[in-house]
């Protein structure tokens, strides 16, 4: 098994542990984050917030998925380095293009956009307002996030 699933693994129990403590706490400001590192915890805050939010209205837990994660990442470092929010790329590439630039087909899914929020909180508070059927959505089962500066990508699916 690679290094990048026994992660992704590690994750999954972590977050599930995690998202115990991610009520209402921000534990990382975006202002703070320098190194990939801080990104990685970023996310993983992220998605807790997420889970601990769908716990809290009985729904499953959803998986982190290293390929969810990966067209969250190619994603949100476009939309961050160019300053654009939005759903397309810069080189007009959707979910679907960048789900297969890593490897993997994605036939159902979705993504979900914050752009200039500080924290983990503020990002999954503005899509629980905007995009609750998303975050909320019984059906998902995966999902990855990432951060680059105030940008912030979900990607949910099966």
């Amino acid at each position: 098994m690679s290094v990048l699933k026994h992660t992704v693994m590690f994750l999954s129990s972590f977050l599930l542990l995690f998202s115990c403590y991610a009520k209402k706490a921000d534990v990382v400001d975006n202002k703070d984050i320098e190194t990939d590192e801080q990104r990685t915890w970023a996310s993983i805050e992220t998605m807790a917030i997420i889970n601990s939010e769908r716990q809290a209205k009985k729904l499953k837990a959803l998986q982190a998925d290293s390929s969810f994660i990966c067209a969250a990442q190619k994603h949100v470092i476009d939309i961050g380095v160019n300053k654009k929010c939005s759903h397309t790329g810069t080189d007009g590439s959707s979910l679907f293009a960048r789900a297969k630039r890593c490897s993997f087909i994605l036939t159902e899914g979705v993504e979900t956009i914050a752009c200039g929020k500080n924290t983990s909180r503020q990002a999954v508070d503005g899509w629980i307002e905007s995009d609750k059927q998303i975050i909320f959505n019984e059906n998902y089962t995966r999902f990855g996030c990432d951060i680059k500066d105030d940008y912030w990508v979900c990607v949910f699916g099966f």
